[in-house]
């Protein structure tokens, strides 16, 4: 069994509903949005990842040693949610610490990894990688008309983690998806 599919494995067997591998390198198309929604205004108030484009869509600014991505994802669908404040549209991800159900899972696979003699850093809703670019890469979900993720069961309900390695571990396929006519997602949106 090769390391990459010991890595699948362990993160499923700890919770994760999709688990991919992907090379780190510059997610060029992903650079490009951002720097253009950034320009045209369509990043509203968020500096999030659009501060700085080129680290948020290439990992090795940070991690000069990287080599691979370990990506996870989570369903969050059936946890309990905390009030939003009245009239608030919040997302919600973010009504309590939803990616604390990642820690086991990502540290299982550090473990993993540094138990084998690589080094492995993990990433969690940080803007020094854009997530969902390596999660459509390593195949653990394929892009919505939303921009969000999707990842099949879930769908949307998933929040992302990832571990930075300097292990040069097989690429698992992207996902050949689309959603297709549907727009489901759009008019139900929140946010609108």
């Amino acid at each position: 069994m090769s390391l990459t599919d010991r890595l699948v494995a362990t993160g499923k067997a700890h919770g994760a509903v999709a688990v991919g591998v992907c090379e780190a390198g510059v997610f060029g198309p992903e650079r490009e949005a951002l720097v253009s929604r950034a320009a045209s205004g369509r990043s509203g108030r968020l500096h999030f990842t659009y501060t700085e484009p080129e680290v948020a869509t290439d990992v090795r600014h940070t991690f000069e040693w990287a080599r691979s991505l370990v990506v996870v994802a989570i369903d969050y669908s059936r946890t309990s949610l905390a009030p939003a404040p009245t009239g608030a549209v919040v997302a919600r991800f973010a009504t309590s610490d939803h990616y604390r159900l990642l820690d086991p899972i990502l540290d299982a696979l550090t473990h993993e990894l540094s138990a084998t003699g690589y080094r492995a850093e993990r990433l969690v809703d940080d803007n020094r990688l854009v997530d969902r670019a390596a999660a459509v890469r390593s195949g653990v979900g394929w892009w919505g008309r939303s921009t969000m993720v999707l990842t099949p069961g879930p769908g949307p309900w998933t929040l992302l983690g990832t571990i930075v390695t300097d292990a040069e571990l097989d690429p698992t396929s992207p996902m050949i998806r689309t959603c297709g006519t549907c727009v489901a997602c759009l008019p139900a949106c929140p946010t609108g």
